[in-house]
């Protein structure tokens, strides 16, 4: 997945920032819709416009990728379970908000955890980058790696 991403730190925050690989903006109902609810497992996101081109900013405060949390590590019993409950609960979740699973970027590199929380998070990004069978695929091959 060859998406342009940066990450800035603003005051007490940290982001990741996401730039659609076209100049179109992308407006759609699934933004709105995570724009009006706080919907569990998704990266929350602002949207801004720097010189006329959309760009997405994801919270990552206290977050890490999973490809940095296991760079030097592999994964245990706990972590794999979880990150499997998470990767199934976001399928619902999906659903039950009318979100495309398309928009939902499975992918190692995009997959953050709160090390506090113990959760794992999920970014949405509107513009269709692989269908979610190759994204499973993929995060499926990482997991059996780190083990």
């Amino acid at each position: 997945m060859n998406l342009e991403r940066s990450y800035v730190r603003e005051l007490n925050h940290n982001y990741m920032i996401v730039i659609p690989e076209t100049d179109t903006i992308i407006e759609s109902f699934e933004i709105e819709m995570i724009g009006q609810n706080q919907i569990q497992g998704l990266l929350e996101f602002e949207i801004r416009y720097v010189d006329g081109k959309q760009t997405f900013l994801y919270e990552i405060s206290s977050k890490q990728s999973i490809t940095n949390l296991y760079a030097s590590s592999e994964m245990n019993f706990e972590m794999i379970t979880g990150l499997i409950q998470a990767t199934y609960q976001m399928i619902y979740t999906v659903e039950e908000y009318l979100l495309d699973m398309n928009h939902i970027l499975i992918d190692p590199e995009y997959l953050f955890f709160d090390i506090e929380k113990r959760e794992y998070f999920f970014v949405f990004f509107p513009e269709k980058i692989q269908d979610a069978k190759a994204g499973f695929i993929k995060l499926s091959e990482y997991i059996l790696d780190k083990v």
